[in-house]
């Protein structure tokens, strides 16, 4: 069960000090990710959660320091109390806020205009995904929850803009999904139900127990970018997007991936 440590990079001979170091207790860390508010970094860390949990769990989020002594750090133009410090090392810790997840395998954090996102990718397969919303001007940032998001066996998840904002959603079974936000929320597929409102245009993408989402840009020139998505599958065959959108099959492997061309 953890826990997760920080260690400096110190650079010289030996890189990295391996005999100093925070920890983080985390029950059953998945993943992590790290963010920028007002000059001050801060790290996310979710959590799957402990064997008999049911998947559930605290998944957190930690501000960086300056330590000016055992008990207080500068976090940024503030001086406050931290909670993980070590003698030895130039950087502290505090908690900031707890997240209640289920069984969160990647964290993603993103912002879209004033607003500043954290999202839990949920490996249930009966749970959603949760969304977290925090004004962005905020420091340190104060989240809530603002959405939650319709996956199933959720692995990873991918936040990136091109002429509108889209989450890419990866899941371990036949499928997985990209969000497209309308202004006001993430939506998915259109249907004959979708009030205008609500209309943004996702997309659902066969995939077979896909583990991860990376979106990759092509700079084709004159400032157009070509965007491609790859879904790394644990096992069946290679999908990839040909050149005129077409699917190209090629053998089936244990670790295969598929190729969308937007």
């Amino acid at each position: 069960r953890g826990p997760s440590k920080l260690f400096l990079f110190v650079g010289g001979h030996v890189p990295i000090d391996t005999t100093e170091y925070l920890s983080f207790d985390v029950d059953g860390a998945s993943s992590l990710t790290s963010m920028d508010v007002g000059g001050v970094p801060y790290l996310i860390v979710s959590s799957f959660g402990l064997p008999g949990s049911g998947g559930r769990g605290n998944s957190k989020l930690y501000r960086l320091g300056t330590p000016l002594n055992s008990t207080h750090s500068r976090f940024g133009s503030i001086v406050a109390q931290h909670g993980m410090f070590s003698p030895g090392m130039s950087v502290s810790a505090s908690l900031v806020q707890s997240f209640p997840t289920i069984a969160a395998n990647d964290v993603d954090h993103f912002v879209i205009g004033s607003q500043r996102f954290l999202l839990f990718a949920s490996y249930s397969a009966t749970s959603t995904s949760p969304l977290y919303m925090s004004d962005a001007t905020l420091e340190p940032p104060l989240f809530s929850i603002y959405q939650e998001l319709p996956t199933t066996e959720a692995t990873s998840a991918h936040a990136f803009q091109l002429n509108a904002t889209y989450l890419m959603l990866s899941q371990a079974g036949p499928y997985s999904m990209m969000l497209r936000w309308n202004g006001s929320w993430f939506v998915g597929v259109n249907t004959v139900a979708t009030r205008p409102e609500n209309a943004a245009g996702g997309q659902v993408f066969k995939t077979d127990t896909s583990q991860a989402v990376v979106v990759i840009k092509q700079h084709i020139g004159g400032g157009d970018v070509l965007p491609y998505l790859v879904f790394a599958n644990f096992r069946g065959d290679k999908d990839v997007a040909g050149p005129d959108g077409s699917r190209q099959l090629a053998p089936s492997q244990r670790l295969a991936g598929e190729m969308w061309r937007g």
